[in-house]
């Protein structure tokens, strides 16, 4: 008779991953982005505009989603940038 095989060890669970906040960025390049968010919030909430930014765009928005990435690394920043820079507000 052959002896059982022992059975293998159970895998741990691995550790959640951590909240990517700016791919990683310096903690300068976090706080120039910030600025960046926290000044066109202020040109956009100051304007005349009609745009769904200004619409959508608000303080509860970036205290939100201020410090996320996406899969892709893309802060709010990028995704707010064609329209800021453009004077669109």
């Amino acid at each position: 008779m052959s002896e059982p095989e022992p059975k293998p060890e159970p895998k741990p669970k691995p550790e959640p991953k951590p909240l990517k906040t700016h791919w990683g960025a310096s903690k300068e390049a976090t706080e120039a982005i910030l600025e960046c968010l926290e000044s066109a919030l202020k040109r956009l909430v100051e304007s005349q505009s009609k745009s769904l930014l200004k619409k959508f765009f608000t303080r509860e928005i970036v205290d939100k989603l201020k410090m996320k990435t996406s899969k892709f690394g893309a802060t709010l920043q990028d995704c707010i940038d064609p329209g800021s820079k453009k004077g669109q507000f």
